[in-house]
C-alpha cells in the first residue's frame, strides 16, 4: 500500500506524486470543493490547497483496512491551519490507488 509515498507527497507538496497513486477519477473533497475529478482538475485543486496552506507537517494517525481489496488512512496536516485527511485505496490489478481523499479544517 502507497502510505510512505502519500505521506511523502504530502510533506513535499508533491502534487504530482499524489496524483500518480490516484484513480482516473477520484472523489476529492477540501475546504470549498467537493467533486469526482479527473487527474488534471485534481492537480489544480490539490496545487491551489498546498499554495494556500503549504505543508509544515503530515503524518498518518492510523492505517487500516477494509476487506482484501481496500485500505484507508487517517492523517494529520499542518500548515498554517490545522487539516484532517482520510484517504481510502481501492486495489487496481497489482497496485493500490486512492479512490478518495478528504481534507478538512480540524
Amino acid at each position: 500500500m502507497p502510505f510512505d509515498q502519500v505521506e511523502r507527497a504530502f510533506q513535499n507538496a508533491d502534487v504530482s506524486a499524489i496524483v500518480a497513486i490516484s484513480n482516473e477519477k477520484i472523489i476529492l473533497s477540501l475546504p470549498g470543493k467537493e467533486g469526482v475529478y479527473s487527474h488534471s482538475q485534481m492537480q489544480q485543486v490539490l496545487r491551489q490547497f498546498f499554495d494556500q496552506y503549504p505543508p509544515k507537517f503530515f503524518s498518518f494517525q492510523f492505517k487500516g483496512r477494509d476487506g482484501a481489496n481496500h485500505s484507508f488512512g487517517l492523517g494529520f496536516y499542518e500548515s498554517t491551519e490545522k487539516f484532517r485527511v482520510s484517504i481510502k485505496f481501492s486495489k487496481q490489478k497489482e497496485n493500490y490507488k486512492i479512490e478518495s481523499l478528504t481534507i478538512e479544517l480540524q
